[in-house]
């Protein structure tokens, strides 16, 4: 309702869900463990998140930054702040009004074509980062020529304020048609061609989720296909955050039972013609009619949305969940105060993570002796440092 109205960036929480281990163990919880200290036999008890019969709940950071306007990189609007708020992130999750009725300044009206809002949200990240490196780009050059840092290596090092390692840039020269170091003359780089890298290199550091929000309004289906046909390679997800909101709350005040998520949810009446207990309360004509719009859309679109653009996010960076424990008997971690509580960690990492890399990124170990995991069938294996 009130647009651009976020000045500092908002730091919550969001969970990405999947198949704990536990579901394949005698372990599994129904999630309500009040005290995991009072545990008297061996239960899935995550430290952070949640397990609910096999199904966990993975904490992600997100950060909700400010509304970007056009020219945010010559400073209108926050500007680089705004933009600089971007440089620790991931992925990016861009939530687009397909509604039609707010503009690209945040103003209420009809009819507006959301493409644009997509469009000049990559050109400013585009024309951010240029700016930066095209005025860096003379000293660059003059490294190259003195020798003694390849042009890869000095590329990431004008970029490392991006989050940028050098898979990234190599990952980014190569759509270019780079593939050594020695191929590479920074010196005969023109103008246009700088450009082309970066447009490269943004689309390889700063991956797109786009969630098309508002699918609920009138003039949604025709902007959704509008999106679709321009820009076909951006993974995009329907969305309504409102109904995802509603939902949630009807499930909090015991209306219906409903997870984040899913594809249905149940109501007292659906209780009553299935002949379970009845446990949820009644409700009046108007939100029974509501009721009936939401099931309609979670018919429509399959859910709300929301929680598969977190989906959706973590799958395109390749990231999967590790669960570090201590024993490969009864799944815990070692630590004494909650001796019963298995898988009790769950970290999400990044693809190709070697065993030393988890154990420096979680531990900070300074020598490694020894790692086993879980093959087959349950059977152990050694596991070594390049594993």
């Amino acid at each position: 309702a009130y647009p651009f109205t976020t000045i500092e960036p908002n730091h919550g929480i969001g969970q990405y869900i999947t198949t704990c281990p536990c579901a394949k163990t005698s372990f599994a919880s129904d999630g309500n463990i009040s005290d995991p200290a009072a545990l008297t036999k061996y239960t899935c008890c995550p430290k952070y998140g949640r397990c609910i019969n096999g199904r966990r709940y993975v904490p992600v950071q997100i950060i909700d930054v400010a509304g970007l306007v056009p020219g945010a990189s010559e400073g209108r609007g926050l500007g680089n702040k705004f933009l600089d708020d971007l440089r620790h992130a991931h992925i990016l999750l861009h939530i687009v009004d397909v509604s039609g009725t707010t503009n690209e300044r945040g103003e209420a009206t009809e009819g507006y074509d959301p493409t644009k809002d997509i469009e000049w949200l990559l050109e400013e990240i585009n024309l951010w980062i240029f700016g930066n490196l095209w005025v860096k780009f003379p000293r660059m050059i003059r490294k190259v020529m003195q020798g003694g840092q390849s042009p890869s290596l000095i590329l990431q090092k004008k970029l490392s304020g991006y989050g940028t390692t050098m898979p990234i840039v190599m990952k980014a020269l190569a759509r270019l048609g780079y593939t050594a170091d020695p191929e590479i003359k920074l010196d005969q780089w023109d103008e246009d061609k700088v450009r082309r890298f970066v447009n490269i290199f943004v689309e390889t550091r700063f991956p797109f989720v786009i969630a098309l929000n508002k699918i609920d309004h009138k003039d949604s289906d025709k902007n959704i296909a509008r999106i679709c046909k321009r820009h076909p390679h951006l993974a995009q997800v329907p969305t309504s955050a409102l109904a995802e909101c509603y939902l949630r709350k009807l499930h909090k005040d015991g209306i219906i039972k409903y997870e984040v998520g899913d594809d249905d949810f149940i109501t007292r009446k659906d209780q009553e013609e299935s002949g379970d207990p009845v446990t949820l309360k009644p409700v009046d004509a108007q939100i029974a009619a509501r009721l009936d719009k939401l099931k309609d859309l979670l018919l429509r679109h399959g859910s709300t949305g929301v929680q598969e653009a977190i989906q959706t996010a973590v799958s395109m960076l390749g990231y999967f969940v590790v669960y570090p424990v201590a024993n490969l008997n009864n799944f815990t971690c070692g630590d004494e105060s909650t001796p019963y509580a298995s898988f009790r960690d769950a970290f999400l990492v990044p693809p190709r993570i070697s065993v030393r890399g988890l154990a420096d990124e979680l531990w900070r170990v300074t020598q490694f002796i020894s790692a086993e995991g879980l093959g087959p069938n349950n059977s152990t294996r050694q596991l070594s440092e390049e594993d």
